[in-house]
């Protein structure tokens, strides 16, 4: 694993020992320090790092320094290596320098000399806590996004040996590792044959197996205890087999059939600790869509069973794709804050929270920074896994751009926000008819709870029940992402949000909503819950207090629904000033 280093940048080299000593007396051996005298020097250890095991997460570059400026340095690090957090410490740097370094290289942080030790070593802490937030949620995306394709791809195959083919080149692709190994054991003669692919992708298949081997040694192992078996370092001297091949860490697991058992095998040589909590939950979902495809292929070599025998089994692969599904909401959860942190902010709140399929489009998002707090309520294009996909990009964004950034003006949140959905989208797609993105509606509140809050809003307002009185703070009519503005009924091409001062009152109560609830068809005459019903019911309950009104508003959604099906993700949040 490769070990996470800490770059310092600067000509003086008392300065450089000074950071250096500071930083090693603090962090110990828990990250590696480096120091250049220059920016070719920074940019050459930068290039050199995975040589040498190493992950360069934070630059800390002094400004006036001989051939290249330091906010030049961060921007062209942040041009190649963009994850990476900056941070300027000079006594000489400009307004303008600094701007610079903020624009072009997303600066982390701006510290003048001399220093206050403990402000320096606080404010690299929190770049490398970012760094390593920002590593993982980018792995748990992509993690993802290779899941779904490899999903599409394995259910399609009904073949057995271009499905075992299949498996074995996204699990290797993914984990990157030294050998994968597909052990097949049939019944009822429990022979065992050997699947692997080569560097062309080409299947290679062993009917007959050394029996010394280390894998296969392994694997009889995982074939007779029937679990996942990860092995994730070894001590010279404890298994002769694994002295003999080198292997540092292994993960194996078995999906077992009425006909026919399969061990994944999967060895790294060089890398101990390597089958981290990702790699292993990916690899777990991923034996379960190869499940439920090996399923398809032993029904297809089996065309003439029983019809009531098929039915079953595939009864029981549609509980499997809900189980996989079910562990992507968890993924998708666990990104998000827990209902019960918005009391934290907002002691008297509510919260509704119903996907239409298990997964969701609809997300919230509360935060603090600063002087204030944040709260939002969105609504993702689509529902189900696609809209799951939208929330996690623009849950991340919101949380780089305020805590990261420092923007805390809601509209330049809003155009931060819009910014980079396009980026993520191909926005040179610029005559796509695709209205991918979201509809967000944000507030921003100061912590001394000031009577008054700033809003802004993609297509979804902000509803204020004062004293039984409805208001409603409209938004901008135009989404965060693809739009038309023909179809939109605005003469803007330029998106531009506004942000929006209200003033507040004790008692005010807030609510921001996905169009879900009012689009809702009720059990009785097929119509909509619709807008007005919604805002009727909020003053009816007016009097009830806030938690009470939450509760009943889900039994009145209830009522309403009946047995008619849920038509979109439902996200509902209120609080009282």
């Amino acid at each position: 694993m490769k070990k996470l280093t800490i770059l310092c940048v600067d000509d003086e080299i008392t300065v450089l020992h000074s950071l250096r000593e500071e930083l090693e007396n603090y962090f110990g051996d828990r990250y590696s320090i480096e120091i250049a005298e220059n920016a070719k020097e920074a940019l050459q250890i930068i290039s050199e790092a995975p040589r040498f095991e190493q992950e360069i997460a934070v630059v800390i570059a002094d400004q006036l320094m001989p051939g290249m400026k330091g906010d030049q340095l961060l921007a062209k690090i942040y041009t190649e290596s963009p994850a990476i957090k900056s941070i300027l410490l000079t006594g000489q740097a400009s307004v303008e320098d600094i701007g610079n370094a903020v624009n072009r290289a997303r600066l982390f942080r701006y510290i003048s000399k001399p220093w206050d030790p403990s402000d320096l070593i606080l404010t690299v802490e929190e770049a490398l806590k970012f760094y390593q937030l920002d590593a993982e949620l980018d792995s748990r995306i992509q993690m993802l996004a290779e899941l779904n394709e490899a999903s599409s791809t394995l259910s399609e195959e009904i073949e057995l040996n271009e499905l075992f083919k299949k498996l074995l080149i996204r699990a290797k692709k993914y984990t990157a590792t030294n050998r994968c190994i597909l052990f097949a054991r049939f019944s009822p003669d429990n022979s065992t044959v050997a699947f692997e692919v080569n560097d062309n992708q080409e299947l290679i298949i062993t009917h007959e197996i050394n029996k010394q081997e280390f894998p296969l040694i392994f694997a009889q192992k995982v074939f007779q205890e029937k679990k996942t078996i990860v092995l994730n370092t070894h001590v010279p001297g404890e298994d002769p087999y694994l002295d003999r091949w080198a292997v540092k860490s292994v993960y194996a697991n078995i999906i077992e059939k009425k006909r026919l058992e399969v061990v994944l095998y999967i060895e790294q040589r060089s890398k101990p600790w390597y089958f981290n909590l990702i790699y292993c939950d990916f690899l777990q979902v991923l034996l379960k869509q190869a499940s439920i495809s090996l399923n398809n292929a032993l029904l297809y070599a089996d065309l003439e069973k029983k019809v009531l025998e098929r039915t079953y089994e595939i009864e029981r692969q549609k509980q499997e794709i809900t189980d996989g599904i079910n562990y992507a909401r968890l993924i998708q959860v666990s990104l998000l804050p827990q209902p019960q942190e918005l009391s934290k902010f907002f002691p008297h709140s509510f919260l509704i929270y119903k996907p239409k399929d298990i997964v969701s489009g609809d997300f919230y998002w509360f935060a603090e920074e600063g002087d204030y707090f944040f709260i939002a309520a969105a609504d993702c294009t689509g529902h189900g896994v696609p809209g799951a996909f939208m929330s996690v990009l623009g849950y991340s964004q919101l949380n780089e751009i305020v805590h990261l950034e420092k923007k805390l003006e809601p509209n330049i949140i809003l155009d931060t926000l819009d910014e980079r959905v396009l980026e993520h989208l191909h926005s040179e797609e610029k005559e796509s008819k695709v209205s991918d993105g979201m509809d967000i509606a944000l507030c921003r509140l100061p912590k001394t709870f000031a009577h008054k809050l700033h809003f802004s809003g993609a297509n979804r307002p902000l509803i204020i029940l004062r004293k039984g009185e409805i208001f409603q703070i409209s938004a901008d009519r135009m989404p965060i992402g693809y739009y038309n503005p023909v179809l939109s009924n605005t003469n803007m091409t330029v998106k531009n949000f506004h942000c929006q001062e209200v003033t507040i009152e004790k008692g005010d109560r807030i609510y921001m909503f996905s169009d879900g609830i009012t689009d809702q068809f009720g059990e009785q005459g097929q119509k909509k819950l619709s807008k007005k019903r919604f805002l009727h019911f909020l003053s009816e309950t007016a009097l009830d207090s806030i938690e009470n009104q939450g509760r009943a508003l889900e039994a009145f959604l209830k009522e309403w629904q009946g047995r008619e099906e849920q038509t979109d993700d439902i996200l509902v949040l209120g609080f009282e000033i």
